[in-house]
């Protein structure tokens, strides 16, 4: 990825590469909204489910209810990955510290993978900021390889103009240039093979990029030959 700006929507609109546009903030503050309403009812309804499933009688209803149970569930995550964002969009909470990429890579790598992953580091780096928050960002990145890759993932880490570059590329579907930035907003799931091809709500890349934005960098998608290539630039101080 070059420093160009080209032909990029959110620079041709006068806004920073990486920030939410007027839109897109309009959808993230009503999503927030909507979580704190739904916190307490969708919590209530899994403690009913658990309740019920505890106490069910033949399988055809146990079935039923442990559907309903793992959907209450996945509704509960997106509740709280919304909050979640919220709080990120509201800023820092705590000191930055010296954080190790390669380091986190490793650890998040070490615990397995459905795809087979390449790991390139040039060379050590740290980046100041949260280490939980960098973690995230880094297996939001490595959980979306793996939910689109075809065979192999891979993730390279290198110095570049006074930032930290990591690329995570994939050899799946890749994603169409119409869909390049779009991908980090909220909710978004293109029409396209990649986006019919899994699940998911579509918070992952969105927080990822609010994380690297909190910490004075850029997520974007760039173009590839084949598959997706997401590259992360955070600034080394």
């Amino acid at each position: 990825m070059t420093g160009s700006t080209t032909g990029h929507p959110a620079r041709a609109r006068g806004e920073p590469i990486g920030r939410p546009g007027a839109r897109e903030e309009r959808n993230r503050r009503f999503s927030a909204a909507l979580a704190h309403e739904l916190r307490t009812p969708v919590a209530s309804f899994e403690l009913q489910l658990k309740e019920a499933l505890a106490h069910a009688e033949g399988d055809e209803t146990r079935a039923a209810l442990s559907g309903a149970l793992r959907a209450a569930e996945r509704l509960g995550g997106i509740v709280v990955d919304l909050l979640f964002l919220e709080r990120l969009d509201a800023g820092p909470s705590t000191p930055a510290e010296r954080v190790d990429l390669a380091a986190l890579l490793t650890e998040r790598l070490s615990r397995g993978s459905p795809r087979r992953t390449r790991l390139q580091v040039a060379e050590a780096l740290t980046v100041p900021g949260d280490p939980a928050l960098i973690a995230r960002l880094l297996a939001a990145l490595l959980d979306n390889a793996e939910r689109h890759a075809d065979d192999t993932i891979t993730v390279t880490l290198a110095r570049g103009d006074g930032e930290a570059v990591l690329t995570v590329a994939d050899d799946g579907p890749g994603i169409p240039p119409g869909h390049r930035d779009r991908v980090f907003d909220l909710f978004h799931r293109p029409d396209t093979a990649r986006g019919r091809g899994t699940g998911g709500a579509g918070l992952g890349l969105t927080i990822a990029r609010a994380i690297a934005v909190l910490h004075h960098g850029t997520l974007t998608a760039a173009p590839a030959e084949h598959g997706a290539r997401l590259v992360c630039r955070l600034p080394l101080r």
